[in-house]
């Protein structure tokens, strides 16, 4: 009965977090789904600790980003110095509580991006520490580039859910400091996949952004072609 209990414990927050995976922000001209940027839904560990190669594919895990309801949001206002140094942002932005840095929280894990479409630059960061007065954030960790003005931040959730095999255990890792038993006595777990049949459902990136869909220059689909007729094309969300 205990482990009957844990099962549906685990499956509704997995229910919970595939719903909202993707959801993106919900103010300033850059609302939107995060699938105009990046692949929301992985089937592989992202995250700082222990994450599959790039592009690697396991069929028992799976992982998902997303920008939680009421979650701090803003733009910077200063382009960075440096990859490693705090982040102006704007602590007036709509939604933003006076001398608070838009309620960023030491601990947070926050995208950056610009808005230039599928592939253009973005990753995600933990905050160390928070200056309200000045509206500063402090990356723990260098970024991989610096961002320039009026570059996005949003708080998000990330969440990857795998197979220990070994241990049979149903595991939850958060992308950034710890993993989580689940559930006891797994011996199998898999993700199934399914998308639209046709590579162009899938709008190439911008010219001299890359994506997992697109390769080369110019761009052209590495996807398969699996016949039917595209319904949809990218970005959607759902």
């Amino acid at each position: 009965m205990d482990v009957q209990q844990r099962l549906r414990v685990a499956v509704e927050a997995m229910r919970h977090d595939l719903e909202l995976a993707g959801a993106g922000p919900t103010r300033g001209p850059f609302a939107g789904p995060l699938n105009r940027l990046f692949a929301p839904i992985a089937p592989a560990r992202i995250g700082v600790t222990g994450p599959d190669p790039e592009l690697s594919f396991r069929p028992d895990r799976v992982s998902v980003v997303y920008v939680p309801a009421g979650g701090a949001e803003t733009r910077l206002t200063a382009d960075m110095t440096s990859t490693g140094s705090p982040i102006v942002i704007d602590g007036s932005a709509p939604g933003c509580r006076p001398a608070s840095a838009c309620s960023f929280a030491v601990g947070a894990d926050v995208l950056i991006f610009e808005a230039g479409g599928v592939g253009a630059a973005h990753e995600v960061f933990t905050v160390s520490a928070v200056d309200a007065a000045n509206n500063l954030l402090t990356p723990s960790a260098p970024l991989s580039r610096p961002y320039s003005a009026p570059a996005q931040v949003a708080e998000v959730v990330r969440r990857t859910y795998y197979l220990d095999a070994p241990g049979k255990r149903l595991m939850m890792y958060d992308g950034a400091r710890s993993d989580v038993p689940l559930v006891d006595h797994v011996v199998v777990l898999q993700f199934a996949y399914y998308g639209d049949p046709r590579p162009d459902s899938v709008m190439p990136p911008v010219p001299g952004a890359s994506s997992c869909a697109y390769a080369g220059t110019p761009a052209m689909s590495v996807l398969t072609h699996l016949g039917g007729t595209a319904r949809n094309r990218w970005p959607h969300h759902s």
